[in-house]
């Protein structure tokens, strides 16, 4: 059955507003992922429920019989006629023949689909162990800017933040190296060559709630929390001498290359934060 003026300008609006729908579904997904503003993404996600929502209504009211539709009940089987009648109605309305619209239709699903699976980034990296530590044999020990510390540049009695080379931003990370004066340090059995040269190095990530111990008392040779106030021994395996700290800070082994630069020779004797983090 040949169409009208109407229906075919109905079916040129329909499917622009289906290629509306698509071009702002991949545009919501560009923007996720390459400029990630909110605005926008509301915006392209929104035009193009609306251009959908507006192609729907004109298809159903443009282009879809009007009815009204009647048959004598109980005769649940309409006469060939009838039905001939129906299934011309319905070719009339695009249904069997329009399947450009309906392919315009399954492709915006599609890019809508494909938008909302790309969110999932959203949800971040894959968590790791609360005993994870980058701390391993060979790396350098450097500065938060990722600066390596050589042994010739930190005097005796001195506190230097460090971090595993490449892990900066790891928030198992921080450690705190100390340079002793010699023959201070008892190291604990098993841990004899892990101080050269009076250097020492201990997890930074408090054993009572995760705080930062970035205090150091240079006549005591204390480490101290400022959060709670936990004082770690220095010289005896970071050992709580005070506060509610329950465990002691976990030590890093450390070498010292020929050309200064000081480098990790294992990882941390234990898991770094809080000692609950790692009994049940």
């Amino acid at each position: 059955m040949s169409t009208t003026t109407e229906e075919r300008r109905a079916d040129r609006m329909i499917r622009a507003l289906f290629a509306v729908a698509i071009l702002a579904a991949v545009g919501f997904s560009f923007i996720y992922w390459y400029d990630d503003d909110t605005q926008l993404e509301g915006a392209f996600l929104g035009g193009g429920l609306v251009a959908l929502a507006v192609g729907l209504i004109v298809w159903s009211h443009r282009l879809m019989p009007e009815g009204p539709f009647e048959e004598e009940y109980p005769d649940l089987r309409s006469p060939a006629r009838t039905e001939a009648e129906v299934l011309s109605s319905l070719e009339r309305g695009g249904v069997g023949r329009r399947k450009m619209l309906i392919g315009s239709l399954g492709a915006f699903g599609v890019a809508v689909a494909g938008g909302v699976v790309s969110t999932l980034r959203s949800m971040g990296p894959t968590p790791v162990s609360l005993a994870y530590s980058p701390w391993t044999r060979g790396l350098k020990l450097v500065t938060s800017d990722g600066t390596a510390v050589n042994a010739s540049e930190v005097p005796v009695d001195s506190i230097v933040s460090v971090f595993p080379a490449g892990f900066t931003n790891s928030p198992q990370a921080p450690a705190v190296l100390i340079r002793l004066p010699p023959g201070l340090n008892h190291p604990l059995p098993g841990r004899s060559t892990w101080a050269p040269q009076g250097f020492i190095c201990y997890s930074k990530v408090c054993s009572h709630a995760g705080c930062p111990v970035n205090l150091y008392n240079r006549t005591a040779y204390e480490l101290q929390c400022p959060c709670h106030q936990s004082t770690f021994d220095v010289l005896r395996g970071a050992r709580p001498v005070f506060g509610p700290a329950g465990g002691p800070l976990p030590q890093l082994p450390l070498r010292v290359e020929a050309d200064g630069t000081l480098l990790a020779d294992g990882p941390l004797s234990g898991p770094p934060g809080p000692v609950f983090w790692h009994h049940s």
